[in-house]
């Protein structure tokens, strides 16, 4: 319903019965969407069948899904800030993997492995920036002209690596306001199939909003791979409890709603994959989302360029396209277009060329 107009999808008894608010702007910009939803079903007077009831609450989790978070955290007014940008057309799998881009886009480049980043220094006075880091337990420093960031903000708001000097107030706040949250996937591999082939996925409806984003949709590889591959996507609170939870307790959970869905016969897996994105301290998390007392000019700040020197890219600086692989590809193609023009300017400067100065 949200891209319909409200005077489509609701009636115009409905309609008043949402303008008979006493909240005010300060109040709903305070509110979490969570809270937001309760009261439309009360000003409503819902009354969900339990059947009606587990429907709810499996689009609850999808909704938890796309904002890598409880909605308890998200923010009622600013969630769906970049909504107006989205694409239209099929969802589609990289068959191979992400890591066929990766390795695509990384030929030619010195991409240098296991070297933990501790802190990114500007000596302002020499126009260099210098990045240090360990590897293999060594102290070690690289130098340059410029510096581009594009840590996950999960890993900026842990303050793991320091900037010197420290980055601007406004950017600092920014990186708190904004969420980083939580998706997590268990990967089962079956000796065949036993669910269609010819679905990409489906989806189990839970009981409880407690339960909702446990298992609460399967993504099927057989259809693109040709691979009896199921993945299980965990959401909202049950994507926290899937890391905190000995992992044969999860395998066993995610098999019941299986065998519930398909029956007894449903053999074990020959191989699982659990993934823990908050326990991985080089992530902290899966993608960012809009915060109570957030918004999307956050966005704009976490990507605004420090100095002429530290530049920012990744999903957490695309207000477009936040939450997104594509959102953090064109965030990066975007600070290289402006160290390109930066570095062009510096260069005709060099020659005694004339050059605008205006920095966009």
């Amino acid at each position: 319903c949200r891209n319909k107009p409200i005077d489509e999808t609701l009636s115009p008894e409905d309609i008043q019965k949402l303008k008979c608010s006493d909240l005010t702007v300060d109040d709903l910009l305070s509110m979490d969407l969570d809270r937001g939803m309760k009261l439309v079903e009360e000003k409503l007077d819902c009354n969900f069948s339990k059947q009606e009831q587990n429907v709810v609450n499996w689009h609850m989790a999808n909704l938890e899904y796309g904002c890598a978070s409880s909605l308890s955290k998200v923010s009622l007014v600013h969630w769906d800030q970049d909504d107006e940008n989205s694409f239209f057309g099929d969802h589609c799998f990289v068959r191979d993997g992400y890591a066929v881009i990766l390795s695509e886009l990384a030929k030619g480049v010195d991409v240098r492995l296991n070297h933990i980043i501790t802190k990114v220094q500007v000596q302002t006075n020499e126009q260099k920036a210098v990045v240090h880091y360990k590897n293999n337990d060594v102290d070690d420093s690289l130098e340059g002209d410029i510096v581009l960031v594009t840590l996950p903000l999960g890993v900026l708001k842990t303050n793991c690596v320091e900037f010197d000097p420290p980055l601007p107030t406004p950017k600092q706040e920014a990186i708190e306001r904004l969420g980083f949250g939580l998706l997590n996937k268990l990967v089962l591999e079956f000796p065949e199939p036993f669910w269609n082939e010819d679905s990409d996925m489906f989806g189990s409806a839970q009981h409880t909003p407690e339960d909702r984003g446990r298992c609460y949709i399967f993504w099927s590889l057989f259809k693109s791979m040709k691979k009896p591959v199921l993945i299980a996507i965990h959401a909202g609170h049950a994507a926290q409890n899937f890391e905190q939870e000995e992992k044969e307790k999860s395998l066993d959970y995610c098999m019941q709603v299986l065998r519930k869905m398909f029956g007894a016969q449903v053999p074990d897996p020959v191989h699982t994959y659990f993934t823990a994105w908050k326990s991985d301290h080089y992530a902290c998390g899966s993608y960012s989302y809009v915060a109570v007392g957030a918004s999307g000019q956050d966005y704009d700040e976490l990507a605004a360029t420090v100095n002429n020197t530290v530049f920012f890219a990744g999903e957490a600086c695309n207000r477009m396209y936040p939450a997104t692989v594509h959102g953090a590809y064109l965030s990066g193609v975007r600070a290289a277009g402006k160290i390109e023009a930066l570095v062009l300017k510096w260069d005709n400067v060099t020659r005694g060329m004339s050059w605008s100065t205006d920095d966009d």
